[in-house]
């Protein structure tokens, strides 16, 4: 039931009020065990991939004209993140709760 709940809260987090949204799922006994999640924004559409029946890499992605933000971490978590622009110059960052 909360499949993808991780990735709106993110996605919306960072760019808040969204347009649209449409959900297309894999149905196992009436649970979705995996999905896709269609986010449109008025200058883009983000697209949010929600996995429990596969075992697979985690991470987000935001692709842009500049180049990417990359998060090796699921999105409940997030951590270090990259910032690799299309120049080849690339930035990380990391401001986890560290003991």
């Amino acid at each position: 039931m909360d499949l993808s709940l991780y990735n709106l809260h993110y996605v919306m987090g960072l760019f808040g009020k969204l347009v649209e949204a449409k959900y297309y799922s894999n149905i196992e006994k009436n649970i979705d065990t995996s999905g896709l999640l269609v986010l449109k924004y008025p200058s883009f559409i983000a697209c949010c991939v929600g996995v429990k029946d596969s075992h697979g890499m985690y991470g987000g992605m935001i692709q842009g004209t500049k180049g990417y933000i990359k998060s090796t971490l699921p999105p409940n978590i997030v951590g270090e993140v990259i910032l690799h622009l299309n120049d080849e110059i690339e930035e990380k960052f990391d401001n986890s709760w560290k003991d």
